[in-house]
């Protein structure tokens, strides 16, 4: 699948030896953002609450991620 992307021109990868790194194209980037806004002008309320949330939690994750976090503070 990621030889796929890389020939398609969705993902730019840089091989060396025990270490790969990745990063998406220009191409994959607009087309998920366009996406993504296309979504967020049909769903419903509902719909946009959950993505708000799931959003948080991972900005919480992300700013978190040094200090372990466990999943009884997620609940807080």
């Amino acid at each position: 699948m990621v030889d796929e992307c890389e020939s398609e021109g969705w993902l730019n990868i840089k091989r060396k030896p025990n270490r790969v790194e990745f990063q998406s194209s220009k191409i994959l980037y607009n087309s998920w953002k366009d996406y993504v806004y296309a979504r967020i002008n049909i769903m419903n309320s509902d719909e946009r609450n959950e993505w708000i949330s799931m959003f948080t939690l991972y900005k919480y994750l992300k700013k978190n991620k040094q200090n372990s976090v466990k999943s009884v503070d997620i609940d807080k």
